[in-house]
């Protein structure tokens, strides 16, 4: 019985460990008229583009609470981050890896609203 517990334990102990990062979903996408269409619909949508208006992929990205806890990291393989994030405060960081020029941007979540957000880049 109480290797079981020891066992059990480590699990949790184990579990507790995951990064945040991994535990929310998010959507990226948007290339092409197809892909815009299996696009799902949640309170949160970025779009990366170039100072022309031209959408841009390749966009390594870390979302974290204004606390600072990062909530997600993955890469943008096409010009939209879709996400459904709770109510409060986030910023949201984005290097493009053809340049490594980083942009950050904050922004605010609340209520049933949806909102759109831009950051730019010079390619």
């Amino acid at each position: 019985m109480y290797r079981i517990k020891q066992t059990c334990v480590a699990l949790l102990l184990s579990l507790a460990l995951i990064p945040a990062a991994q535990a929310m979903d998010y959507w990226t996408g948007g290339i092409g008229s197809e892909s815009r269409m299996e696009a799902p619909v949640h309170n949160t949508k970025v779009e990366f583009s170039a100072r022309d208006g031209a959408y841009l992929a390749d966009i390594d990205f870390t979302l974290s609470r204004e606390s600072g806890e990062v909530l997600v990291q993955g890469v943008a393989d096409g010009p939209w981050l879709i996400i459904d994030l709770p109510d409060g405060s986030y910023r949201l960081t984005g290097t493009l890896q053809s340049s490594q020029e980083v942009q950050a941007i904050t922004f605010r979540v609340s209520g049933q609203s949806r909102q759109t957000l831009g950051m730019r880049f010079n390619p």
